[in-house]
């Protein structure tokens, strides 16, 4: 979304939903957006994430960035929040840099939350008065997209829509950046599934947690290795999800469960190297949701009936193309981008965030 300096330097919680158009779709969407607009043209964004060499931002899911936006300059931080809809983010008024060189002034960030995060990323308290260069920050990729947006009624609130187009870049390397954003701008989140519901039915948009940082990360160590960056599958990590005394809490069983589901089909939707093995952690997740949900009363009743029977179907689907992945033919990995990009599959997930928010 369009930047704002933070009230009283205290970090914003972003609540949003992000989703990757299919390329025959991307003028739809940008006409849908533009038409619900009056007079809407499209704002240019040229931004430059940091990070060090060995992207310690990134390993805890942290980002940088200095961003153009029209005539202004934003610096923002990003550090993920605690469900797949929310983002801690902080954005500070820039100036334009004197030498064409984006650098980020880590002085801008001054709510101790967000210092303190920084810290926690170089194994430090906080960062005191360290600078970029002190923490051998870099700049390691760049986005540049222009952006479309709109403000929409909701009858639990409000939203922006925004699609973005352009590209990802780093170094020698480039990927196209095409991107629908539903972000909350007051009332309930649930005002943001509903409205991305339409879209997933109306465009085949789906569901993508994976944040441009993340891609851009990834860029970057393809440009660095000259390799492409290969599959990265989630734990299902849903044991973690029960207190010491063995009760299961249901919110963190949720948002566990969408956030390695989402992040393993964004990979297998991708088809990047190894994503086999994405697609099986994929399996394991639903797979141990629904031991879960058959061992703990609170959890099977958080998912409908409809949740219920579409966690099964799934799993018997991605059972199957298990079964096909060691053929490693064209005819599998299209099978399983299929099955990834599926409206059915995001709104299984939306599925979960609702229960999520109830």
């Amino acid at each position: 979304m369009q930047a704002q300096a933070s009230p009283h330097n205290a970090p914003m919680q972003e609540i949003e939903l992000k989703f990757q158009i299919p390329p025959d779709r991307i003028e739809a969407v940008r006409s849908a957006v533009a038409q619900a607009a009056a007079n809407i043209a499209p704002l240019g964004l040229q931004a430059a994430y940091f990070d060090t060499p060995e992207s310690l931002l990134a390993q805890h899911r942290m980002a940088l960035r200095v961003r153009r936006e029209g005539p202004d300059w934003v610096q923002t931080f990003k550090a993920a929040g605690r469900d797949a809809m929310t983002r801690v983010e902080d954005n500070q008024p820039a100036r334009a840099p004197l030498d064409g060189r984006l650098k980020p002034d880590l002085s801008l960030h001054t709510a101790p939350a967000v210092r303190q995060a920084l810290g926690r990323a170089f194994g430090m308290p906080d960062i005191g008065a360290s600078t970029a260069a002190d923490l051998n920050l870099q700049a390691v990729y760049e986005t540049r997209f222009d952006r479309w947006t709109s403000r929409q009624a909701h009858p639990l609130g409000q939203v922006i829509v925004c699609v973005d187009v352009g590209s990802v870049v780093a170094g020698d390397l480039s990927e196209p950046l095409n991107e629908l954003e539903i972000e909350l701008a007051d009332g309930q989140a649930v005002a943001v599934i509903d409205t991305a519901r339409q879209w997933v039915d109306q465009h085949g948009v789906w569901l993508d947690i994976q944040s441009k940082a993340y891609r851009g990360t990834r860029l970057a160590q393809a440009a660095r290795t000259g390799q492409p960056a290969p599959a990265a599958p989630v734990s299902h990590a849903l044991a973690d999800t029960l207190a010491d005394d063995g009760r299961l809490q249901l919110r963190k069983t949720l948002s566990a469960a969408v956030d390695a589901a989402a992040g393993n089909w964004s990979e297998v939707a991708a088809a990047r190297p190894g994503w086999p093995q994405a697609l099986t952690a994929w399996h394991d997740t639903l797979a141990h949701l629904l031991v879960l949900a058959e061992q703990h009363t609170s959890l099977r009743e958080a998912l409908t009936d409809t949740t219920w029977q579409a966690t099964q179907t799934l799993l018997d689907e991605l059972a199957r193309l298990q079964a096909r992945v060691t053929e490693l033919t064209t005819d599998a990995e299209l099978q399983a981008q299929r099955l990834a990009r599926a409206p059915g599959t995001t709104h299984w997930g939306l599925d979960l965030l609702t229960a999520l928010r109830r």
